[in-house]
């Protein structure tokens, strides 16, 4: 097995179209080729890996705070919308520990203070 290892070669894995093309057209500079025909090499290259792998072109821009937020109101809705009973499990736990954070302590009921009764018939 010692003997073959040297003549096996790593296959490099692209997430995105664009690392493909950063790939080959890094190692056509190193093999001295000029920057233009480097260039078409690894456009070719990427549009070969893009198309056989279904590729996209490059990582989706940061999505900002706001974004953020409805994508994950988003992925809550399809949860509730696909997964009912997930649903009902995931709130009735949520309200157990929250409702466990009072320590089983009862909130009392604010009492009014008590009137005296006017006898409007009666008054002198």
């Amino acid at each position: 097995m010692g003997l073959f290892d040297k003549h096996i070669k790593q296959i490099p894995s692209f997430a995105y179209r664009s690392e493909a093309f950063d790939y080959y057209f890094a190692k056509s500079i190193e093999e001295g080729k000029d920057d233009m025909t480097a260039a078409e090499l690894a456009d070719k290259f990427a549009n070969i890996v893009a198309a056989n792998k279904r590729l996209p072109d490059s990582p989706p821009a940061p999505m900002n705070t706001i974004e953020k937020g409805v994508y994950y109101a988003n992925q809550i809705v399809a949860i509730k919308r696909d997964n009912p009973d997930l649903w009902d499990l995931v709130t009735s736990v949520a309200g157990g520990i929250i409702g466990g954070f009072t320590g089983g302590a009862t909130v009392a009921a604010i009492q009014e203070p008590p009137q005296e009764k006017i006898d409007f018939n009666n008054l002198q």
